[in-house]
């Protein structure tokens, strides 16, 4: 054989693998259920986010000097109850 006629053949069954794996990626993706949302979840008002949230950055060591919390006006739902800045001092050491 010679080495054209293989490298010919070789990008055709690449080819061919590459729709194959589009294919069954295509009926995965319809059959398969996606990640939503529990529909039965806890409704938590504003207020109890916004007590969590501050729980949980004081828990982590962040300083109430450092959260800066502005309230959103116009707001007709509960669900945004604030908008929060927090800074971090360029002193406080990082682990990655």
């Amino acid at each position: 054989m010679s080495k054209p006629s293989l490298l010919k053949n070789i990008t055709f069954v690449l080819l061919g693998i590459v729709v194959i794996l589009l294919i069954i990626n295509i009926v995965v993706t319809k059959f398969v259920d996606k990640d939503e949302q529990p529909k039965d979840r806890e409704v938590i008002s504003g207020i109890e986010l916004d007590n969590i949230f501050n729980t949980a950055l004081s828990n982590y060591g962040f300083s109430k000097s450092w959260i800066i919390k502005k309230k959103l006006k116009g707001i007709n739902d509960d669900s945004l109850y604030s908008s929060y800045l927090v800074t971090v001092p360029k002193d406080v050491p990082y682990n990655y």
